[in-house]
């Protein structure tokens, strides 16, 4: 989901033709990916290798982000923290998201119903309560229209 927020910093390097100036950071995601693949194999080979790839491509991702943001499109770079923010959103929600399903064994399709539900509501509560956070009222205020227009719609199907 990272690489696919993050896919068209990745891309305009390329298409502006500025391979030279990226090439750190394509160097520093072999280096963090084969680094960190050598050390976290001994740990656990499949999750090891898979992790040290996430790791790498989130480097990398990063790393195309801030050279977009600041050489190609020479915006300031508060913009992009909405987009950071977006990031830490989702590496929370895998790790609550984890964390609820790695203490329960699912052997039925009940209990993945149930496990669903409280995955989901626990993802809905974070990032409720991060936007709320960070957005304060404005998110509030966005959420309460939305709620409001689909209670309004559904009114006008009856």
């Amino acid at each position: 989901a990272i690489n696919c927020m993050l896919l068209p910093c990745s891309m305009l390097p390329v298409a502006a033709n500025k391979f030279k100036e990226t090439r750190w950071g394509a160097y520093g995601e072999a280096a963090l990916n084969v680094g960190l693949s050598c050390l976290l194999v001994l740990w656990n080979p499949l999750v090891g290798v898979a992790l040290a790839t996430a790791v790498s491509v989130l480097y990398k991702n990063i790393f195309y982000f801030v050279y977009v943001t600041k050489n190609i499109l020479h915006m300031p770079f508060s913009y992009g923290k909405r987009y950071l923010l977006y990031i830490a959103v989702l590496l929370i929600v895998i790790t609550v998201g984890c964390a609820v399903i790695s203490h329960v064994e699912i052997n039925t399709m009940a209990v993945w119903v149930v496990c669903g539900f409280v995955t989901f509501t626990c993802v809905c509560l974070v990032v409720f309560s991060v936007y709320t956070v960070v957005y304060g009222k404005k998110f509030i205020s966005t959420i309460c229209g939305l709620i409001r227009r689909f209670v309004k719609h559904q009114g006008n199907k009856a």
